[in-house]
């Protein structure tokens, strides 16, 4: 018989029971609590042993290149000395400068040292007298683990006082390049054997003083050609290479490290002006600025402070439409740099700054016929428009670069239309000063120009009486403004007024004692008694043009002095005294036409 089967269910609060087992509960997960604080940091392990040490770079740095002197801003006697250094894969540690009285050689080279510069440095300050010989120059870059790289070519100076001037002195319009001690003596004729119509038209000194690089049809009559000549004398060396029919030589210039020409010239072309370059020395001539549109020309130029570029206005890419352009001089790669110009626009003057970091220039770039000046970073960047707002259609007459490169002076009718002022702006932009001050009603600025410190400039113009052009000088941040030259009479004019190099003085040309006869004078740039150094003049004579010796001492000048029309050369102390003429005796009707200082190492900025 089968036995009953009982199933029992037992269900009780928190108890499931099958059979004879008991589950228990599955247990409910509160939340998270708060993290607790961390705990503290395990000690440090050993330090790992040294690794070997790295195998030391004894590669020499390559030589610095294109040496060169210019100007100084505390002024003569100091002045920089300065190169260039290719980018290696080489750390220069420092640079060592030596200077000698004697050509430097690897054997005589550690008596020669004189500075160390650091790595980053591309300038030493030196010191140059004039008159104490030739002195000779070469760096050596120096590499972090030591090692010095060879020496830089050698850059010779110079620092004798000379004049070299053109004149018709031995024969009456046959026009000779001279070259004469400071001290006076007998002049040397160094522009060669010259036919009885040859002339020479313009001349450059070398920055070093050693050479004059000059144009002259020697070889063809009527044809200018270009030439260079020790300053001494001596055979000459024509530069230019062959002219096609036609052709001949117009500007001229330097490459600030001595070596090389830059030229303007219909050279391939008749009445197409392109831009050549050319060893000091001769050989192939090298045109510069890459293609250009037919007809398009050069018009001006101007070599980087660095020698590395050049900076040409040209119509290239338009016929009649002139633009700003940098051309490497090595590898002749072309930027424009004056961006777009409105319809009609163009490109009127431009400079370097002192320190090649920027160009400025002049243009009627945003409205036609309007000129206005712009500042563009040569490095790379947009044009600024540096002349600010205009109360109407006014117009940037000039404009100069202050010493240090940090600003711009420039005169415009700015303010009221019709009206020249003077101003002065932040190179790369910013607020305008107007540093004139206030003008007698008709008045305006005329000129001016930077002290060679930057502290100062000195103008112009009609600023107190509009019958009288009168000469005044101001800090250049603006301020109180200082009259430099006497109260003048009625309808008297300071014509031109230039700085000493040492920014001690200004030298000045006026009518100052007597009424349309042109004397030079001298006067302290913060104001003060002036001096009269041009002498007596013979009855109808007059100051021609003058320029300052580079150390600042001494003026010379050109007038009809001594004869009514008959233009000589002389020199003066810049306290005045007694006058000497350089030029010596002059043929009949004959004229000193232009002169120029020896360098004493570029004293031009």
């Amino acid at each position: 018989m089968s036995k009953p089967i009982f199933a029992v269910l037992v269900v009780a609060v928190g108890l499931v029971q099958i059979g004879c087992n008991t589950v228990e509960p599955m247990a409910q997960v509160g939340p998270s609590g708060p993290q607790g604080p961390e705990g503290p940091a395990g000690p440090q392990g050993d330090q790992g042993a040294q690794g070997p040490p790295g195998s030391l770079d004894l590669t020499p740095p390559a030589a610095p290149t294109s040496l060169r002197i210019t100007s100084h801003i505390r002024t003569p006697p100091e002045f920089d000395l300065r190169w260039n250094m290719a980018t290696s894969g080489i750390f220069v540690s420092f640079f060592r400068v030596y200077e000698s009285d004697a050509p430097i050689t690897d054997v005589n080279k550690n008596a020669a040292l004189v500075h160390a510069e650091p790595g980053g440095d591309r300038q030493s300050v030196v010191l140059l007298f004039p008159d104490s010989g030739v002195r000779h120059f070469r760096v050596a870059a120096v590499s972090s683990a030591g090692v010095e790289g060879a020496l830089s070519v050698e850059y010779a100076v110079n620092t004798a006082s000379r004049l070299a001037f053109v004149a018709d002195r031995d024969t009456d319009d046959k026009f000779e390049l001279y070259v004469v001690p400071a001290t006076g003596g007998a002049a040397t004729a160094v522009s060669g054997v010259m036919g009885t119509t040859a002339d020479v038209d313009t001349f450059k000194w070398s920055p070093d003083g050693r050479r004059l690089a000059f144009t002259a049809d020697i070889d063809t009559d009527g044809v200018d050609e270009l030439f260079v000549v020790a300053a001494e004398g001596g055979a000459l060396t024509k530069v230019s290479g062959p002219l096609v029919a036609g052709g001949e030589v117009g500007t001229i210039n330097w490459s600030p490290d001595s070596t090389r020409l830059a030229f303007r010239a219909d050279k391939d072309t008749d009445q197409i002006d392109e831009l050549y370059v050319v060893s000091a020395a001769g050989g192939p001539v090298t045109k510069i600025g890459g293609t250009f549109v037919a007809g398009g020309q050069v018009d001006g130029f101007a070599w980087s402070p660095d020698g590395a570029n050049l900076a040409i206005s040209a119509d290239k890419d338009t016929l009649g439409v002139t633009e700003l352009y940098v051309v490497a001089v090595d590898s002749s790669s072309v930027t424009k740099v004056s961006g777009s110009l409105v319809a009609g626009g163009s490109v009127d003057n431009f400079a370097w700054s002192p320190d090649g970091t920027r160009l400025a220039f002049q243009a009627d770039k945003d409205t036609a016929g309007m000129r206005e000046l712009y500042s563009v970073p040569v490095g790379g960047g947009a044009t600024t428009r540096v002349s600010g707002a205009f109360s109407g259609p006014g117009q940037v007459n000039n404009f100069e670069w202050s010493p240090d490169s940090t600003r711009l002076a420039f005169d415009a009718d700015k303010d009221t239309n019709g009206v020249t002022e003077l101003y002065t702006v932040p190179a790369g932009g910013g607020a305008t000063t107007k540093v004139s001050g206030l003008l007698v009603n008709g008045g305006e600025v005329r000129g001016y120009v930077w002290s060679p410190d930057g502290t100062r400039l000195a103008f112009d113009g009609l600023i107190d009486d509009i019958d009288i052009n009168e000469l005044y000088s101001v800090p250049a941040g603006g301020g109180g403004i200082t009259k430099l030259s006497p109260t003048l009479p009625a309808n008297r004019f300071v014509s031109d007024s230039t700085w000493s190099p040492d920014a001690v003085r200004l030298a000045y040309d006026a009518d100052q004692d007597t009424d349309d006869v042109i004397e030079l004078f001298v006067v302290a740039g913060g104001g003060g008694p002036t001096t009269k150094v041009s002498g007596t003049m013979v009855a109808g004579g007059n100051i021609d043009f003058y320029r300052w010796s580079p150390d600042g001492t001494r003026l010379a000048f050109v007038a009809d002095k001594d004869a009514d029309e008959d233009f000589e050369l002389y020199i003066v102390s810049a306290d005045g005294g007694s006058t000497t003429k350089l030029s010596g005796s002059l043929a009949p009707g004959g004229d000193v036409i232009n002169f120029d200082w020896s360098p004493l190492a570029t004293p031009s900025r």
